[in-house]
């Protein structure tokens, strides 16, 4: 099971439900896309187990869409230590951010939807979704169980959040462009039940 180690790095955890499908992907993108010698990324599940790797269906669209390789990846559990050890964490929807939120107050400030720091999605993303109706332009839905057109469209939408999200790093993560974080809201939901 992977572990996030003390490090002179700054870490970036990207966060879902199982850690089966979209984390490990946003993991994989951001890895690629950051300089490994800057940034740390790992990411977690609010459910996951551990120890599993990444579905069928999000191995083969991050490897159709961009040659990256997510199949030796193992889901890590998300827990308080994990989320104290990062210093950006990125969640696929406001229920991630209020359980994560739970799980370590003081992570609140370091919470953003992943989904803010891209375009809404396109029409082709929302008929994909595969719970049906349309698709909050924050949410990143959780692919798990849908056909092959839903897990490659849940990639590229990945792939858009995660370039902006390096953008907005590389600018040094100014706070007045800052579209992903919602401390405030976290705190007016109180506690998960």
């Amino acid at each position: 099971m992977p572990s996030i180690e003390p490090s002179s790095r700054r870490t970036v955890l990207a966060v879902c439900f199982g850690n089966l499908c979209r984390s490990p992907i946003a993991e994989c993108l951001l890895s690629h896309y950051l300089p490994a010698n800057k940034w740390e990324v790992v990411s977690a599940g609010t459910h996951a187990i551990g120890g599993d790797p990444p579905t069928t269906g999000s191995c083969n669209a991050i490897a159709k869409l961009t040659g990256l390789d997510i199949s030796r990846q193992l889901s890590l559990p998300l827990t308080s230590d994990v989320l104290q050890r990062s210093d950006y964490i990125f969640v696929m929807s406001r229920r991630q951010a209020t359980w994560s939120a739970a799980l370590d107050p003081g992570s609140a400030p370091l919470i953003r939807l992943l989904g803010a720091f891209a375009p809404a999605p396109s029409p082709a993303y929302q008929l994909t979704n595969p719970y049906g109706g349309p698709t909050d332009a924050m949410k990143i839905p959780d692919p798990i169980g849908g056909n092959r057109k839903v897990y490659e469209a849940c990639c590229r939408r990945l792939i858009d959040c995660t370039k902006a999200v390096v953008k907005w790093l590389d600018a040094g993560a100014p706070a007045t462009e800052d579209p992903g974080t919602f401390a405030d809201w976290i705190k007016e939901q109180g506690p998960l039940t």
